[in-house]
């Protein structure tokens, strides 16, 4: 996938200033079926909304839609900035998608497989087709997770042996979530590994430092590695990621047009193609041993430190806050329901909210419903007619003090909430988390 760069003129009602240690919370606000609310700039208008001490305001995000077209939200502020901007300012914003192999997967050469990073301009590998074909260029690069703009822009894709088939891959497979793999669906094609996470067999593992390798062909192409097909390095203008790479200056770049890029394959990052390569996974991983099971959501509330348990009362679930309360976090499990059903929300979901009900020691009563606008940290969008409409969390969802600030007393908090169920893969015996933890030591 291709960096793209977009200048923003920001207008006077839309400028920021300061650090984003300013910024008291951060999160993803747009929503909808094909939104990952843990990827910033994943659908058409994506968005980002932080929390400071007087309010809540719009952020705006540079990103991918589905069809490889950048995507901006406007009218926003961008967060992250210890300058202040003029009315009129314009500022470039830069997205980079990750497209390596992580440190010590093995490629296919005519004398047997190598590691990646000892390969070398000239080398000869073996293409997924069984061609024998040179090295023209390689680039490295050893990435601080922690410091990027997006962490899980970085962290790198786990794909467990025997994923998608008896041998592919042969061993586990680390990727970065842009570097697309070969599937054949009627054709062969080219789908992102990030697009076939499914939380078993193929999991995004969080972590500090990643060391990412790639390879240059004299045209895109696919090799073997760790025995599954995947693609070559394509230049997209993402060339300058890799440390000590031989590019032109900026000014002098020509701009790509994604339509333009010259893959060997389709490059496919959704829809029927990918679905049927998804429900193709999960059969696999079923056959490798993985089952799902419902888990308790296990729902509480956390504030000032304190975990508390709500009780039951009435069908509803029940906590008196501490009268110095300034904040509380609805906080329970969570699940993607895209890893166990056919289905396209890839939304990460905690507990369906209805309504609150808010009552301090004189008695007042508030009733605050799910489509309140004060409610937006860790909530998903309202679902269903306004007046019954229903809001998922996504597993830490923030209720801000100013919800009960001018209530007298002990508050205490009336929940109609569904804490019902979640859904979560079992790793077949003896794939336990302490071998991903080994393999994390190979690779980071």
């Amino acid at each position: 996938m291709p960096i793209y760069q977009y200048k923003v003129k920001l207008e006077s009602d839309n400028i920021v200033s300061g650090s984003s240690s300013e910024a008291t919370y951060i999160h993803d606000s747009s929503d909808g079926p094909d939104d990952n609310l843990t990827i910033f700039g994943d659908i058409v208008g994506d968005k980002l909304e932080y929390i400071d001490g007087t309010g809540l305001y719009d952020a705006f995000y540079l990103g991918y839609t589905p069809d490889g077209v950048v995507a901006l939200t406007t009218g926003g502020k961008y967060l992250f900035t210890n300058s202040s901007y003029s009315d009129g300012s314009e500022v470039t914003y830069t997205a980079e998608p990750l497209v390596c192999f992580a440190a010590g997967t093995l490629i296919r050469t005519p004398g047997g497989d190598v590691q990646v990073e000892a390969l070398a301009e000239g080398d000869v590998v073996v293409t997924a087709t069984g061609e024998k074909r040179a090295i023209r260029w390689t680039g490295a690069r050893s990435v601080d997770c922690g410091a990027t703009t997006n962490p899980r822009q970085a962290w790198p894709i786990r794909v467990a042996a025997d994923a998608f088939g008896p041998g592919l891959p042969e061993r586990e497979l680390w990727l970065s979530p842009a570097h697309a793999v070969m599937v054949t669906v009627g054709d062969h094609v080219l789908v992102p590994i990030g697009s076939l996470v499914n939380g078993a067999t193929i999991q995004q593992v969080p972590v500090d430092t990643m060391a990412y390798h790639h390879i240059e062909l004299d045209s895109h192409d696919v090799v073997v590695a760790n025995g599954l097909p995947a693609e070559t390095y394509l230049d997209c203008g993402n060339r300058a990621f890799f440390e000590g790479a031989d590019v032109a200056p900026e000014a002098e770049r020509e701009e790509i047009d994604p339509a333009d890029l010259p893959f060997c394959l389709p490059f496919i990052t959704h829809g029927r193609i990918v679905e049927a390569v998804r429900a193709r996974l999960e059969a696999q991983a079923r056959r490798l041993g993985w089952t799902a099971e419902d888990a308790d959501a296990d729902l509480s509330v956390e504030t000032g430190g304190a975990v508390l348990r709500p009780e039951e009362h009435d069908e509803k679930l029940r906590v008196t806050l501490p009268v110095d309360a300034r904040e509380a976090w609805l906080v329970s499990s969570s699940w993607v329901p895209q890893h166990h059903r056919a289905s396209a929300d890839r939304r990460n979901i905690g507990v369906a909210f209805r309504h609150l009900t808010l009552t301090d020691v004189t008695g007042e009563a508030r009733r605050i419903r799910a489509d309140d606008p004060r409610l937006s940290f860790g909530f998903h969008a309202p679902e269903g007619a306004r007046r019954d409409s229903i809001r998922w969390t996504t597993g830490r969802a923030l209720l801000p003090g100013s919800l009960w600030a001018d209530m007298t007393g002990e508050v205490t908090l009336t929940l109609d909430v569904d804490a019902g169920e979640t859904r979560r893969w079992i790793p077949p015996q003896g794939a336990a988390d302490e071998r991903h933890a080994r393999n994390l030591s190979l690779v980071a």
